[in-house]
């Protein structure tokens, strides 16, 4: 029995073309334009050439004696892993997008230590090794403090 395929029976419907061009366009459209819309990327985590030191923010918690300690990541329910987002994005938010970011962290972190006077967060650089040890800070600069409300 030979298949033999007709010109009717290959026929696509409009539709799936409409549907398939404009695919390839969300596609193309984020490299393009250097956007980033999920479920689209450009691949940056692959496509930029990384240096031995590397920049990035970093956030801690200071007492009322002035000590500053890490924040303990760690310690936080999964919906605060997601922290290097809204740290990129820190910079750029408005004053009251701010301190609602810090509410949030504050009132996680109550709930496993004690009270902190306010958070710092840090732009800090970090020299990456090339043996696989950990990365080494050599700047970090104060960039914004949270006042917490009790």
């Amino acid at each position: 029995m030979a298949l033999v395929a007709t010109a009717e029976g290959s026929r696509v419907h409009p539709l799936t073309r409409v549907f398939a061009y404009a695919l390839i366009v969300a596609v193309l459209i984020p490299p393009l334009t250097d956007t980033e819309r999920w479920p689209f990327t450009t691949l940056r985590l692959f496509s930029f050439v990384r240096g031995p030191v590397q920049a990035g923010w970093e956030l801690t918690l200071v007492s009322a004696d002035g000590r500053e300690s890490p924040f303990p990541w760690s310690e936080l329910p999964d919906a605060f892993h997601f922290r290097a987002h809204v740290l990129r994005r820190f910079p750029s938010m408005t004053e009251t997008e701010r301190r609602d970011a810090c509410d949030a962290w504050a009132s996680a972190v109550r709930e496993t230590r004690a009270e902190p006077e306010r958070l710092v967060v840090h732009r800090v650089q970090r020299r990456v090794s090339t043996t696989g040890g950990p990365a080494r800070v050599v700047h970090r600069e104060r960039r914004y403090e949270c006042h917490i409300h009790p």
